[in-house]
């Protein structure tokens, strides 16, 4: 309950986590975090469909999220 809601010795929500991983993920790129792909009505046809939303990009170089892309997989294999 403590880390759920951001408070105590963790002082982020798993949302904020969330976005900075996303953010690792898509080298610098930050969405607009988004909760429906598309709406889609009983018989199948696309109703709307909302597409990424780029809010900013951060200068960090392609090396930089390679070495830390890097770091993860080698804590996975231990």
């Amino acid at each position: 309950i403590n880390m759920s809601i951001g408070q105590g010795f963790l002082l982020v929500t798993p949302f904020q986590i969330h976005n900075m991983l996303c953010f690792i993920a898509n080298e610098g790129n930050y969405f607009k975090p988004a909760y429906v792909e598309k709406i889609v009505s009983k018989s199948g046809k696309v109703i709307k469909k909302f597409e990424p939303e780029l809010i900013r990009k951060i200068g960090i170089s392609e090396n930089t999220f390679q070495i830390i892309k890097k770091g993860n997989t080698i804590f996975r294999t231990l």
